[in-house]
């Protein structure tokens, strides 16, 4: 699959466009094969959930005609909501209609759960659905939230990867990192009322403004770098009150802060400039953990200022850092250090083996990028990786803790997390996708495991695991 190939660089004429036809056409597939799913799956939680079914619209023409195609529209919608929403799903829908009733629903991402009420209180003032609206209402908003989430993080990882790129491959690269997150192994989690998607869109929104915040430092125009730096944080922020690992994000202040320690310490000159500086990251690190804190505290107040005795308490309101994230996950979900280390969790292990792979290589191989070369090593370095570091200094500062973020999220699913997820909380991390599109484009070095696990096979892997994952998850199996 070579880059330079008339076939391949027809979409480059008009990659937006092509990224649209592409990204459609995937979901017409992953839809035809949800729908296709025979009965209500393995699980009834479903059916039992959306059984409350409402009219989405109370402001309608109610003539026989109108009526009937009201009727077929309805049936059409809560087929598809009926296929999509599972496992987290159930959770994320019915939180949203009526808020958090019990404890261990707080495992499940609070600003989803928020984006979804919201929009969906939004569509009842307009008059759009009925009011109050029902489980349905919110399920069917949840599965567009998901699909527009998804669609726009394709266009934002496009434009920031023609940010990090040299311009000599800026094109070609960047159309194949967008549409690799088309085809991510997440599948129909991103299509259903679940957090990838919106994770994805907030991340790559944040690294979008993080990114340009270099670009205007190299540029010395320190009042939008300042903006753009505090407004990363807010979007990575915004990630994490979606999902607990947006935390990571937080990784990049902290490494850029350190890196301004160390000009201070180097220079001995501390000026105004390194401390505003310092003050911004360090805000925007507080943002990123404002995210995880907000909706602990949320549940502090419920739970814990009551009024009963120390004995009645639950036990986390007695931690020194109340949590009841990290409460629920261990005591409901069963979340932490080896504990997911069983025989009978031995597949589930091996379904995640690939992605671990291409996380855990992705992420070496960037970090072995930094370090400095001997002259055998520069020789067998490839024109991509040559080009990378040396005509795009942006990405030369970004790519080392987007690396760190990355690798540390496969050690934590290989050790603490539920590890089969891994293949769709992955869809919200970028360096992965560099390495595959510069295997893809031919130009990286090819390392000694290239020819047992070639690039092409990965991208395979890819699209057959999401289409067989897709109706797995529409029939309500595993894995999830």
């Amino acid at each position: 699959m070579a880059l330079r190939s008339s076939s391949t660089l027809r979409p480059l004429d008009r990659p937006l466009t092509a990224l649209c036809l592409c990204f459609v056409s995937w979901k017409i597939i992953l839809f035809i094969i949800a729908c296709l799913a025979p009965g209500p799956g393995y699980d009834t939680s479903t059916a039992l959930l959306l059984g409350r079914l409402g009219q989405l619209s109370g402001n309608v023409n109610t003539s026989p005609e109108n009526a009937t195609q009201n009727n077929i529209l309805m049936r059409l919608m809560t087929h598809v909501a009926s296929k999509l929403v599972r496992w987290d799903a159930i959770y994320f829908t019915q939180i949203a209609e009526r808020g958090y009733a019990f404890e261990q629903e707080w495992a499940f991402g609070w600003g989803f759960t928020q984006l979804i009420s919201q929009l969906t209180q939004t569509l009842a003032s307009l008059g759009l659905i009925t009011t109050p609206p029902t489980v349905t209402a919110e399920a069917i908003v949840g599965i567009f939230l998901a699909h527009s989430s998804h669609f726009f993080s394709v266009i934002i990882l496009h434009h920031l990867a023609s940010l990090l790129l040299p311009i000599q491959s800026r094109a070609p690269l960047a159309f194949i990192i967008a549409f690799l997150h088309i085809v991510t192994p997440a599948g129909l989690f991103l299509s259903g009322p679940c957090t990838e998607s919106v994770f994805s869109f907030f991340s790559f929104s944040g690294l979008y403004l993080f990114v340009l915040s270099h670009v205007y430092d190299l540029r010395a125009r320190r009042g939008p770098r300042d903006l753009c730096t505090l407004f990363s944080g807010i979007f990575f922020g915004l990630a994490s009150t979606v999902r607990s690992n947006g935390l990571l994000n937080g990784i990049l202040y902290l490494y850029d802060l350190v890196a301004l320690l160390q000009d201070v310490l180097t220079n001995r000159n501390l000026t105004v400039a390194h401390i505003r500086r310092g003050l911004i990251l360090a805000l925007s690190g507080l943002f990123v953990a404002a995210g995880i804190v907000y909706p602990q505290y949320l549940a502090y107040q419920s739970f814990c200022t009551l009024g009963e005795s120390q004995a009645d308490l639950r036990p986390w309101c007695q931690e020194r850092l109340p949590s009841i994230y990290a409460y629920v996950q261990s005591a409901y979900w069963d979340v932490g250090f080896l504990r997911y280390w069983t025989v009978s969790n031995l597949p589930l292990f091996l379904l995640a083996a690939p992605m671990l792979y291409i996380l855990s290589s992705s992420a070496i191989w960037a970090l072995m990028m930094q370090r400095p070369k001997s002259k055998d090593d520069s020789a067998k370095a490839s024109h991509a990786e040559r080009s990378l570091i040396l005509t795009s200094p942006i990405f030369a500062r970004c790519i080392t803790p987007l690396a760190i973020i990355q690798l540390l999220l496969a050690i934590l699913a290989f050790t603490n997390y539920h590890v089969q997820i891994i293949s769709r909380i992955s869809s919200g991390y970028v360096v992965w996708y560099i390495w595959v599109a510069l295997k893809l484009s031919g130009e990286l070095a090819p390392a000694s495991g290239d020819k047992l696990v070639p690039t092409e096979s990965i991208v395979r892997w890819m699209v057959v695991y999401a289409i067989i994952q897709g109706g797995l998850f529409a029939s309500f199996l595993p894995p999830a």
